[in-house]
């Protein structure tokens, strides 16, 4: 029998809908992520993803013995996810025997958010409105949302009880979305005619944009163009098209509409 080898690093996935990202850890370390292996691949691109887990071994010259797969899925007893708005079915005991690893874990992409956390220095967080940033892990009781828009919608809670932190695994993206304003009516009308019922993630996501676009365009009589998630945020960022600018603020709004009422709900 092997005997593992604990020097050796560890390889972590991000795995989404559109994306897988790598990256290797070096436990032994202070800061465990070594930065210069960090690669980003096309889940499109690949089979499986011990593909793409090769592939990444072959651009870098590294191996890993174990890895840690945060997946954008709800993960079945620790064993199996399928993840969302992807084809892969990611069974951990099949990938590890598929490579030859010691050891591969799952988890739940949002889960592993929360999970970082704690981990955050101070000077690592950006306020947003008013209100001071938290001191992590110096109060008894604290209670947070940790959420972010992708492929999907991803949604978390974390809780801090008696100094131990707990983290609660959700599928809050799927809840349904709430209308504040009437431009907020407006949209939900067009989307409830294209998808019947409408969850946030409609909205707050890669395809979100786009689906906030068509119905903008809509509402103001416009004709729209035939834009990707990437048109529409490029042609934002520039300030070329009134319509895109007016896209990614109205995604803005609603995520924090939303998670305004999460932190409600939490």
């Amino acid at each position: 029998m092997r005997t593992p080898d604990r020097a050796a690093p560890t390889l972590l996935a991000d795995l989404g809908g559109t994306n897988v990202r790598f990256a290797l850890a070096d436990t032994g370390r202070a800061l465990p992520l070594m930065d210069d292996s960090v690669r980003r691949y096309r889940v499109k691109d690949y089979g499986s993803l011990a593909e793409a887990i090769r592939q990444y071994f072959s651009d870098t010259g590294h191996e890993a013995p174990r890895a840690v797969i945060a997946a954008a899925g709800r993960v079945s007893e620790g064993e199996t996810v399928k993840v969302t708005n992807n084809p892969w079915l990611v069974a951990a005991h099949t990938l590890q025997a598929e490579l030859g690893m010691e050891s591969v874990h799952l988890v739940n992409d949002f889960a592993a958010q929360a999970m970082a956390v704690p981990l955050l220095a101070h000077e690592q967080l950006s306020a947003v409105g008013p209100q001071p940033l938290p001191t992590l892990g110096q109060r008894e009781t604290q209670s947070f949302v940790v959420m972010g828009p992708g492929t999907g919608l991803g949604v978390a809670g974390l809780l801090r009880r008696q100094g131990h932190w707990t983290v609660l695994e959700t599928e809050g993206g799927h809840a349904g979305f709430a209308a504040h304003t009437a431009e907020d009516v407006e949209i939900l009308h067009r989307l409830n005619e294209r998808f019947g019922r409408v969850s946030n993630e409609r909205m707050i996501c890669g395809n979100g944009l786009v689906n906030l676009y068509l119905a903008l365009a809509d509402i103001a009589g416009q004709p729209a163009e035939e834009y990707t998630p990437e048109d529409i945020t490029a042609r934002a960022e520039t300030g070329s098209d009134p319509l895109c600018v007016r896209t990614v603020e109205t995604l803005a709004g609603i995520f924090g509409s939303v998670a305004g009422d999460l932190v409600l709900s939490l």
